[in-house]
């Protein structure tokens, strides 16, 4: 009887768990399909320049565009490529718009959820509670403190960040079931995904690179020898993020940010307090319960499973934690500043919440290997209490968890209205004559709302996101007054 009643419960934590991250990516998905144009999204359409060609004339000047901005902006020569290739502005408009978007949260999320499973798999982890909760506990930081507007809501950031971050994650996972696998198929396509997400932002391109070495590091320290696969394939994901980094367009961009030269020393201090100002935020939210509940789940892992966890792989979980630092360095290189855009905080939050959770799985598998079974029981007890405590006095509620806040939205219809009043808007200003100075009123702009990149103008009409629309509609300036 208590054993039907222990498999009830097990049943209901997996369901519920299942049914959370469900919602939170369903909401998430569903309150990005109503992003706006905005910003980049324009100024990047004039410059591709083309408009509702055929398909092969328009792929060309995708690629034509992407050699440009390699050569005289950054070096991000996927993410440009994409940026031309699925550009709404350019081909079906708002339609085209929500059903990128849609795609990059089913995406993102899909793949966050098979490198979780498949990293899981791999540790040897078969109970399916276990897996559930450890899945829910990673979607739940990632949309549980933070809407990343710059993200989920732009399609300019979607297609720098997002995009290649997803890319990233089926690398990785890839990596993991290379390792398991014979055969030389899950290494080529973990190569090409490696070229294709190097091409991308270069926090992702640090990020990538760094998780890659340690994989690398790994199978050395294990074989004793460099495997050729492994090594095969961190040598092409360095490649690709030298391509990158190495475009003369980065150059002539940081030459107007920043005419004294690069200064990757207090670069990479910068690095380290970026990093630290986004573990501060995670720690100000309800995070610690989120690794405790990680590091009770690694003590069930090793009891339920028997799960081994070497000193190695505990190293290697330790070094991974550098990784949110390496997604930060080229920010900081780039920007000459400590200063953390919404698009680059989202990848360097995804490095701390996947590196930490993974830290804490191996050190409560570790912690159930030397430990006899009473001082186990009494750390998992310790362990049940800190988390008791956190749902107590650490001061984050249900009023602050974010998911929540973007579906009350969703339900109240902000996110719907805001999306056709801005959709009425572009299509009044594509009705305006040609060739005139636009002057607006605030009252003719389109509202501001929460939780969502926002389409902006300003006072000046050289701002560059004036010139970029008033170009884009064929006025001579644009302004709000």
């Amino acid at each position: 009887m208590k054993k039907k009643i222990f498999i009830y419960i097990k049943i209901l934590i997996s369901a519920l768990c299942i049914i959370a991250m469900l919602f939170m990516i369903v909401t998430m998905t569903a309150a990005g399909s109503y992003s706006v144009l905005a910003a980049d999204d324009f100024s990047h359409a004039v410059s591709i320049g083309l408009y509702n060609a055929d398909f092969f004339s328009y792929l060309k000047a995708s690629f034509t565009y992407a050699v440009k901005e390699y050569r005289q902006w950054q070096g991000t020569y996927f993410s440009m490529f994409i940026q031309a290739l699925l550009s709404p502005i350019n081909n079906f408009g708002t339609r085209q718009l929500r059903v990128v978007m849609t795609l990059n949260a089913i995406s993102f999320f899909a793949a966050v959820i098979w490198f979780v499973y498949v990293s899981l798999k791999s540790f040897g982890i078969k109970d399916k509670m276990l897996l559930c909760i450890l899945g829910f506990s990673v979607i739940f930081s990632l949309c549980g403190y933070e809407a990343y507007p710059q993200i989920f809501f732009w399609f300019s950031g979607a297609t720098s960040y997002s995009f290649p971050l997803t890319v990233l994650l089926i690398g990785l996972s890839l990596s993991v079931m290379m390792r398991e696998k014979e055969g030389k198929g899950y290494a080529i396509a973990c190569a090409a995904a490696g070229l294709i997400a190097m091409g991308g932002s270069l926090a992702v391109a640090g990020a990538g690179c760094y998780a890659m070495l340690l994989f690398c590091v790994y199978d050395i320290l294990k074989e004793h020898r460099i495997p050729k696969k492994s090594g095969a394939v961190f040598l092409i994901y360095l490649a690709g993020a030298v391509i990158n980094a190495a475009a003369p367009g980065n150059y002539l961009r940081y030459d107007m940010l920043d005419d004294t030269g690069l200064h990757p020393f207090a670069a990479l201090s910068s690095a380290f307090i970026m990093t630290g100002r986004r573990w501060q935020f995670f720690l100000e939210k309800n995070f610690v319960l989120i690794l405790m509940i990680v590091f009770i789940c690694g003590i069930a892992a090793k009891v339920t499973d028997d799960v081994k966890c070497s000193k190695i792989q505990l190293l290697i979980s330790a070094a991974s934690l550098i990784a949110p630092v390496a997604a930060a360095f080229p920010v900081a290189l780039g920007y000459s500043s400590e200063k953390i855009p919404n698009r680059c905080a989202f990848v360097i939050d995804a490095a701390i919440i996947l590196s930490a959770a993974n830290l804490m799985l191996h050190l409560g598998i570790f912690t159930a290997i030397l430990l006899k079974e009473k001082t186990l029981l009494a750390v998992t007890a310790g362990a049940a209490l800190i988390c008791a405590g956190c749902l107590l006095f650490d001061g984050y509620g249900l009023k602050d968890v974010k998911i929540l806040d973007i579906s009350g939205q969703l339900r109240a219809g902000i996110y719907q209205d805001h999306y056709y009043t801005c959709k009425d808007f572009l299509k009044r200003l594509g009705e305006c004559e040609k060739g005139t100075d636009l002057k607006l009123s605030a009252a003719d702009m389109p509202y501001e709302i929460d939780n969502c990149y926002n389409f902006y103008l300003i006072d000046d009409p050289d701002f560059w996101v004036n010139r970029a629309v008033a170009d884009y509609y064929g006025f001579k300036g644009i302004s709000v007054q």
